[in-house]
């Protein structure tokens, strides 16, 4: 049983000598290996593997891989379609050489010992030979020579996360005997569930390898402190779980972050400036903000908020403020409010055009004879006025010459006309003496464009009349020459507030 034993263990160590690698070329093919278990274990069809590097330094081609001893042995590729596989010229191709010997009357009946596996690599009238060997053992020395001794550790590049940036996480595997580790899965999990990795890795004897996961958050998820367990695990032949330790749990923490975006967009219209402004919280807390836009106190005539601000100074500077609270993002929802400013410069335009009409009408619409009366030369008598001067000034401010013009004037019957009038002054046409006031009136035959006439007489008083008394106001009638009269009206006078000297 002993020499049985280190039979076995030598032929594993011979074994493992001659097929830990092998090369071989052609004109334009190359053929490498290298052994990943390089044994089978007696009666139990498992597999021998291997890495199957083939490199094609010629034209494109396809590769057939295959084995002069197919009566004893299985040979498969993996990647490939029944074991060929196409290369471009320049590429390098890996692959899994997977062997296990041919059931013979239904067992598998190789004997313990090391065999040699002739592996043809070939491409047209180009033909690689590889000696590949293959150990058959015994499952009971496999277990006693070498069990799995591997060793595992782990670290989080980063402990505080910002959600919106990925973290590594980086295992370091080692294999401390010489025993291939075909398989080795790894599981990352954490304790709120926010992580969720697994992965497998191969070791070859005595190697050492750096595992690296990277774990990625949803930018919206809230601050929170979590844990990272990470758990290694390969089996051996006798049914165990290695290694016995796992990695140390790390912990880390999604930290927070509150990012303030703003969209700024300005519209320009006619006379008008719409300003819109959209703003947006990109982080995964609560965020107040304060927003400002400027503006001139001169603006704030014609500009319009919505929702309404507050305008405030600052600086010397004016501004339309909000003070805002936005929600943490939800997925890809952001929360935001949108802010509108718009400068609405038409009314000025209205104003001007109104006023522009309303001076056209004016011209227009306005009469254009003109009568103002007035009075000067006013005689007391006993603390009371006895006589005075009446002028009534007529203007044509038109560019067109009025006919037939007539002017009336009244006084009361307290009063009588002069019948002195002054040289150059037009005389009356006719006087008539009413009941309750005496009329005067003039006839002009033309007043031409602009013309400009004074037209005075001079009343008395048959008695001093005390407390003055009031004017009516003039009238001036002319016929247009579509034959429509009009009728213009001078102002009154109220001798009640001339100064008596």
């Amino acid at each position: 049983m002993a020499a049985s034993a280190n039979l076995t263990k030598t032929l594993i160590v011979l074994g493992l000598l001659l097929a830990m690698a092998g090369i071989a070329a052609a004109a334009d093919l190359e053929a490498t290996y290298k052994s990943v278990t390089g044994y089978v274990v007696a009666g139990k069809g498992s597999f021998a593997t291997y890495t199957l590097t083939i490199s094609n330094s010629g034209p494109g081609q396809t590769v057939n891989i295959r084995t002069l001893d197919s009566l004893d042995w299985e040979v498969t590729v993996e990647p490939s379609v029944n074991n060929r596989v196409e290369l471009a010229q320049g590429q390098q191709g890996v692959y899994l050489l997977r062997v296990r010997e041919v059931k013979r009357e239904g067992i598998y009946s190789k004997p313990l010992g090391s065999y040699k596996l002739t592996v043809i690599v070939e491409a047209g009238e180009e033909k690689i030979t590889l000696p590949v060997i293959v150990n058959v053992v015994s499952q009971d020395s496999l277990v006693k020579q070498y069990p799995p001794d591997l060793l595992a550790t782990a670290d989080v590049n980063v402990k505080s996360i910002d959600p919106r940036n990925s973290a590594n996480v980086k295992i370091l595997l080692q294999n401390l005997n010489l025993r291939n580790l075909t398989r080795i899965d790894i599981t990352i999990l954490s304790e709120k569930g926010l992580v969720e990795k697994r992965g497998v890795a191969t070791l070859g004897p005595l190697e050492e390898k750096i595992v690296d996961f990277t774990i990625s958050f949803d930018e919206s998820i809230a601050p929170q402190k979590d844990t990272l367990y990470v758990k290694v695990e390969t089996i051996g032949d006798d049914g165990q779980v290695y290694p016995k330790k796992q990695p140390e749990p790390i912990e880390f923490e999604i930290i927070s972050y509150a990012t303030i975006l703003r969209d700024h967009q300005v519209e320009n219209r006619f006379m008008k400036e719409v300003i819109t402004e959209t703003v947006s919280n990109d982080g995964n807390i609560k965020k107040e903000a304060e927003i400002r836009l400027e503006a001139s106190l001169l603006d704030r005539l014609f500009t319009t908020t919505t929702p309404k601000g507050d305008f405030a100074k600052e600086d010397g500077k004016y501004y339309y403020l909000w003070n805002i609270e936005l929600d943490a993002k939800e997925g890809n929802r952001r929360d935001s409010e949108v802010f509108t400013i718009t400068k609405n410069y038409r009314p000025i335009l209205v104003i001007i055009i109104a006023l522009i009409v309303m001076v056209v009408l004016y011209y227009r619409l306005r009469s254009p004879i003109v009568i103002v009366k007035d009075v000067s030369k006013v005689l007391a008598k006993e603390g009371g006025i006895a006589g005075l001067k009446i002028i009534i000034h007529l203007k044509n401010r038109s560019e067109r010459t009025l006919e037939n013009i007539k002017i009336v004037d009244k006084i009361p019957t307290i009063a009588e006309v002069e019948r002195d009038f002054e040289v150059g002054t037009l005389r009356p046409t006719a006087i008539t003496k009413g009941r309750s006031a005496i009329s005067i009136s003039w006839d002009l035959a033309a007043l031409e464009p602009y013309e400009e006439r004074l037209i005075t007489y001079h009343v008395k008083s048959r008695l001093s009349v005390l407390g003055g008394f009031n004017l009516q106001h003039a009238v001036v009638k002319y016929v247009t020459k579509k034959g429509k009269e009009v009728i213009v009206t001078s102002n009154k006078v109220d001798m009640r507030g001339i100064l008596i000297e």
